[in-house]
């Protein structure tokens, strides 16, 4: 796949560091779409009767807000992860994992806050270098271990920076003054109430933005907004967004029933996981499977901070199950695309432009598939090879993808 265009101007960026951080823009994001807006207004009246139209929808930083049928409650869908929330109301599939970084010919390629897009490729100041999605300094001493993007460890190996991704669920982030992987603080775009303050993650996972619900509103399902006479006139105590919201058995001062609003549960998240050369990797951005009908070609893809899989099988029914291996004499193959995020120099393996290494070896077992709308799941195993001979073992492989 070639690069997408430039869709901003690049700028500065210093390396990723702990999780710990402002989220000023945030907050004030979440100010400017919550309904009704934040901060004391004299003219608000303490109760509404509806808070939105079908099918009025809006975004609330990485969630989607829908209206629901009556206009009594908003429902809350997370974006996260492989998507983010666009202009147009609606859940877009993300360009690259939020504000990761990837190095192209020494070049850095920064992604947005949100996922939605990359800028363009930048030099790196007289001082630094590319590595590990960031820019890093040229020198460094053995030992030495920082963040690259939020997603890498970089530790300084032989005078050069060795890139090292977190594991799933983890960031780079600071354990007592030293940069490592840690556990997330909280789930990206995760909401939830504690009284009238709402607590927001943000896109990676680092920590949550807190707002207190000015009077006369009130926090549901993680956010602020006005009172619905007869439905919301509890607060929530602890409550994420994503989960149905047990209010039909509560009752207020007054003695008003406060009816249940229902908020669909996320789904599930698709990925593929493995083991590179025994380093267990789990690719859990925009995650999928497709079905290419001229090619009869069965493609799940995912990726994980600037690096991506692609299993292919071909020719094979969109309903069909079975295994594979490279020594069968049927009809069916499959191909198995890696790009580790570095320099590719010609075209790996049977793989399509963009890939740095492709499968020679195999095994390959599709243990379920319904047809579009399921959920693949299978495992597999394979032997990796660049173009310039290079091979990675790959191992105790995985796969639990939504079929488009």
């Amino acid at each position: 796949m070639r690069p997408q265009p430039p869709v901003r101007s690049p700028r500065a960026r210093a390396p990723f560091r702990a999780p710990a951080r402002t989220f000023y823009a945030l907050t004030l994001a979440l100010c400017l779409v919550a309904a009704p807006g934040c901060g004391s207004d004299a003219s608000t009246p303490a109760t509404v009767t509806s808070l939105c139209t079908v099918p009025e929808s809006k975004c609330i930083g990485q969630t989607l807000a829908t209206c629901a049928q009556d206009g009594k409650a908003w429902a809350y869908t997370n974006c996260l992860p492989g998507s983010y929330c666009a202009p147009s109301g609606a859940c877009a599939q993300g360009k690259c994992a939020p504000s990761s970084g990837s190095c192209t010919g020494g070049q850095l390629v920064e992604c947005s806050a949100n996922g939605s897009s990359q800028a363009a490729a930048r030099d790196c100041g007289a001082s630094e270098v590319c590595a590990a999605g960031a820019c890093l300094p040229a020198t460094c001493t053995d030992g030495d271990v920082r963040c690259g993007d939020p997603y890498t460890l970089a530790t300084c190996q032989g005078g050069a920076w060795t890139a090292t991704p977190c594991g799933a669920g983890q960031i780079c982030g600071d354990t007592d003054g030293a940069a490592a992987c840690v556990d997330r603080a909280c789930a990206p775009g995760a909401a939830r109430c504690d009284g009238d303050d709402s607590y927001v993650c943000d896109a990676i996972g680092a920590g949550e933005t807190k707002t207190t619900c000015a009077s006369p509103q009130i926090c549901k399902s993680g956010f602020c907004q006005a009172k619905v006479a007869g439905v919301d006139d509890l607060p929530e105590g602890d409550a994420t967004s994503g989960d149905v919201q047990d209010d039909a058995a509560a009752t207020d001062t007054t003695g008003t029933d406060v009816k249940e609003v229902f908020i669909p549960p996320l789904e599930k998240i698709s990925f593929i996981e493995a083991k590179f050369a025994g380093v267990k990797t789990k690719f859990d951005f925009n995650g999928r499977a497709d079905y290419i009908a001229v090619d009869q070609n069965l493609k799940m893809s995912a990726g994980l901070s600037g690096r991506k899989l692609e299993i292919n099988i071909a020719p094979i029914d969109k309903f069909n199950v079975g295994k594979w291996t490279d020594t069968d004499e049927g009809e069916v193959g499959v191909v198995i695309c890696y790009y580790d995020g570095g320099l590719v120099a010609g075209g790996a393996p049977g793989c399509p432009e963009g890939f740095s290494h492709g499968s020679v070896l195999y095994d390959l077992t599709l243990a379920t598939n319904n047809g579009p709308g399921s959920r693949l799941t299978g495992s597999f195993s394979a032997t990796l090879r660049t173009p310039a001979g290079e091979e990675i073992e790959v191992t105790e492989g995985n796969f639990d993808v939504l079929f488009q």
